[in-house]
Order: C-alpha cells, then sequence, then structure tokens
C-alpha cells in the first residue's frame, strides 16, 4: 500500500460517521479504512475515531447501560450492536409493532441466522 492510499484513509476515518443508523455499514466502513491507514484495532486513537464516528445518543446509551465501560475498539464495536438493535427494535415497536427490516438483520446477524 502506499503513503497516499493511507494518508487518504487516514483522513477519511477522521470524518466517518455513522448515517441513518446504519451500523453495519459504519462498522464495515471504519475497519477498512483502519486497515488501510495501518492502524491496529489495539491503537486507543482508533477507539477513539469509532466513538466520535457515533452519534452521541449511542455513546450516550453504551454510557448507561453497561455496568463496565468496554474498553477496546471490540467492546465497544460489540456495544454499539447491542444498542443500536435495541433503538431500532424499540423504535419499530413504538411505531407498529414488528421490526424493521434492518433490525431484523442485525437481530438475525446476532443470532447466527443468515
Amino acid at each position: 500500500m502506499d503513503i497516499a492510499t493511507g494518508v487518504k484513509a487516514e483522513n477519511e476515518l477522521q470524518t466517518l460517521h455513522m448515517k441513518d443508523g446504519d451500523i453495519n455499514t459504519y462498522i464495515i466502513t471504519f475497519k477498512k479504512l483502519l486497515k488501510e491507514a495501518s492502524y491496529t484495532e489495539n491503537e486507543q486513537d482508533a477507539l477513539k475515531m469509532f466513538k466520535t464516528g457515533l452519534p452521541g445518543r449511542l455513546n450516550i446509551r453504551i454510557i448507561n447501560n453497561f455496568l463496565t465501560l468496554p474498553n477496546t475498539l471490540e467492546g465497544w464495536i460489540e456495544a454499539a450492536h447491542q444498542q443500536q438493535l435495541k433503538y431500532l427494535q424499540t423504535k419499530e415497536y413504538s411505531q407498529k409493532g414488528g421490526l424493521l427490516p434492518q433490525a431484523q438483520a442485525l437481530a438475525a446477524k446476532r443470532l447466527g441466522i443468515h
């Protein structure tokens, strides 16, 4: 990989944010850019950038709903998945009952039903 690709990936990481409640796309894109920028998942900067890209309300739900906060990137990814799924389920049930397709897909993935 050339230096220009790494620099471009790092710049994209700095501005990457989750869009439209799509946690899966955010995580996939984040991990791809992280690799291209030559970060490891164990670096604190990686964790900081991941949290910065999440909506504030999602970070707050993670903070408020876990007895011990995750301290690794994978821990935050797992927590973000859990909290986003809860949010999507709550939103859908409160509107009309049933699950949004995105929540169904996330639930199926979490349960190993693809």
